[in-house]
Order: structure tokens, then sequence, then C-alpha cells
């Protein structure tokens, strides 16, 4: 089966994603992770390089190992070198947004500020998904 990893440190933005993802079908299709902050990433990163990892939902303002480090380390992982990472935080710097550009990352958000508005993000992913499975 497909795997998603959701690396997040927020309990309720882990229940809100939860939540957007079953709403969007996304735990119907693909097996999904969580780990709490970058050192947990990282490990569970190593685990998964062998399966079907197809995507990196990451929030940058991680404990231990931040985003942009774990994203440096998916990007420089032959094995993952391809998945699809999508970053998200809660306000991002101009000079912050061309490094992730730079970094490779596939897509970046800010997180919602609004209840409603997460559900957006399982619709967007799985958007994501089908548009890379019909073009490989």
């Amino acid at each position: 089966m497909n795997r998603i990893l959701v690396v997040e440190d927020n309990p309720a933005d882990v229940f809100l994603i939860r939540e957007a993802f079953s709403s969007a079908g996304l735990d119907n299709d693909y097996l999904v992770s969580f780990a709490g902050d970058g050192e947990e990433a990282l490990e569970k990163l190593a685990q998964l390089r062998t399966e079907s990892l197809c995507l990196v939902l990451l929030d940058l303002n991680l404990p231990k190992s931040g985003g942009f480090d774990v994203l440096q380390s998916i990007r420089a992982d032959a094995a993952l070198r391809h998945t699809l990472v999508v970053t998200w935080t809660s306000s991002l710097a101009p000079e912050e947004a061309q490094r992730l550009m730079d970094m490779g990352v596939n897509h970046h958000l800010v997180k919602p500020m609004r209840l409603e508005e997460y559900a957006g993000i399982g619709t967007l992913i799985r958007q994501m998904l089908a548009n890379r499975n019909t073009v490989a």
C-alpha cells in the first residue's frame, strides 16, 4: 500500500489533518504514518525508504531536528528524492519560501486559520497524488 508521512508536533493540527485526510478519502487509499518531531521523522523516513512512500506533509517548525533539515535529508536520499513534499507552517518569510523552492519542495501551505480550511488540505493532497499517478 502507498504511504504518506505526516510530520507535525502539534496534537491539534494532527487531529485536524486526520480529519481532512479522512474527508478526502486518503486514509482509504494510503497508509498514513505520523511523526511528532524531526528526529522521529528521520527515523521513520529511514524505515519507509524501501516502501512506497509517495508524500510527506512536513511542518517546518519542529522540535529536535527542524523541517528544513528533514527536507534536506529527503532530497539527499536517492530512494526518497522523488517523493512529493508539501511543507507547511504558521507563517513564512519570503526568503524561506525561496529556500524551500531551491530545496525542491513540491508545494508549500500556510496553516489554515479556520477549521473548515483544513478540509482543503486533504483535497489538495489527493489532487497532487492523482496528478503524479497520471504523469508516472
